[in-house]
């Protein structure tokens, strides 16, 4: 099992991340499909009041560059299900990751939130947990994850901050 934590700093204060950027469809779609180059990104359920939101987001990230062993596990199509819970009294996003492949020897969950650094400012925290409990070829798929995860969340750290900046929050 791997756990990793991915810290960066946007430009915004707190209820502007989370009301204007992550949950915000037209950022996301922005984001997934034409950033990160993901083939899809659809918000497929959207459940929303006072004291949480949920949701569920079908995705399917390029594969990429992967050893003969694990391509043959993720396969061609690889996606997954992110279901997502934001609990708005703790301000923190809990995830859970369904894979299309080997979901059931497969574990990716984390927690998301922000933490004020300045005025207007915040650094997002995400803690995620990879495990893959495949035999011989467990670690390398929970490396290929880790190592998307990191590119992902970097570029998207980019983007997110040309995005405040663009609309001016």
């Amino acid at each position: 099992m791997k756990q990793v934590v991915f810290e960066h700093v946007f430009e915004c204060d707190e209820e502007t991340f989370w009301g204007k950027v992550f949950f915000d469809d037209e950022y996301n779609r922005k984001l997934f499909l034409e950033t990160l180059k993901f083939d899809q990104w659809e918000q497929k359920v959207h459940e929303d009041n006072e004291t949480v939101l949920k949701r569920t987001v079908l995705v399917r990230p390029p594969v990429g560059d992967v050893p003969g062993a694990v391509r043959k596990i993720l396969g061609d199509k690889f996606g997954y299900k992110e279901h997502g819970s934001f609990d708005r009294k703790a301000k923190k996003y809990h995830v859970d990751i369904e894979p299309s492949a080997s979901p059931d020897k497969t574990k990716i969950h984390g927690d998301i939130w922000v933490e004020k650094v300045g005025d207007k400012r915040v650094k997002r925290i995400a803690k995620m947990h990879v495990e893959v409990n495949i035999m011989l070829v467990g670690r390398l798929v929970e490396d290929k994850v880790v190592g998307d995860m990191k590119l992902s969340y970097e570029k998207a750290a980019d983007f997110t901050n040309g995005w405040v900046k663009q609309k001016g929050w």
